[in-house]
């Protein structure tokens, strides 16, 4: 619970009025400290939200989750389809960089659903939906060792960006639409309340576009 001014105020009026050495001093003086830092003992100035990171283990070699965020520039190009391009025709694009990569992909966050009443629906839920809250990103995964694990999101972050700089794209690919809004059904009509990407479950707002790929042969073994 905040502490009014008030209430800091006569600490520090208390304060003035004991003696330095006596214990009533010592217990005034942690309290004001306690409250300058927070309930949880940090600076206020430092408690600012900070993005989770999750711990990773090199000293052996079982299997851990090693993921990444990777926004798509809509903010910067608001006219350019980069979910079109993204996912290609019946969204083989999206599917092909999985294999290729050994990563799954799914394009989540503000946008990532065909039916935007229900998208809002869905944000205001919070929990798995949450992501709804973020900006427009392709979330890249995969469950393997943990520096193979990078390896493989390094590689599949470099075949994203082809497709996240428009130059690079029109030059390799053309200006064809690719797909635009067609899913992994091949053009699912909108008001389904599909994502495009991510893990395929049913039930209303099933995501699209997401699967496992082979992983590649790790290099070196």
């Amino acid at each position: 619970m905040a502490q009014s001014g008030s209430y800091i105020e006569e600490l520090q009026n208390e304060l003035k009025h004991t003696d330095p050495d006596s214990h009533a001093n010592r217990l005034v003086t942690q309290e004001l400290d306690r409250l300058s830092k927070g309930e949880d003992g940090q600076p206020q100035d430092e408690k600012k939200e900070r993005p989770h990171m999750s711990l990773q283990e090199v000293h052996h070699d079982r299997p851990q989750k090693c993921s990444v965020k990777v926004r798509i520039p809509v903010k910067e190009h608001p006219k350019y389809n980069f979910v079109g391009k993204l996912l290609g025709p019946k969204g083989q694009t999206l599917k092909a960089l999985q294999d290729q990569t050994g990563c799954r992909m799914a394009i989540m966050g503000k946008g990532s659903m065909r039916d935007k009443e229900k998208e809002e629906e869905l944000r205001k839920q919070g929990g798995k939906y949450s992501h709804l809250n973020d900006d427009l990103h392709v979330l890249v995964e995969c469950y393997t060792e943990s520096v193979d694990g990078y390896h493989r999101i390094a590689a599949a972050m470099m075949e994203l960006k082809k497709y996240l700089i428009p130059e690079i794209n029109e030059e390799m690919y053309g200006g064809g639409d690719m797909g635009g809004e067609m899913g992994m059904n091949g053009g699912a009509p909108r008001g389904r309340g599909g994502f495009r990407g991510a893990p395929p479950e049913r039930g209303r707002g099933s995501f699209r576009g997401r699967g496992n790929g082979p992983a590649p042969p790790p290099s070196g073994r």
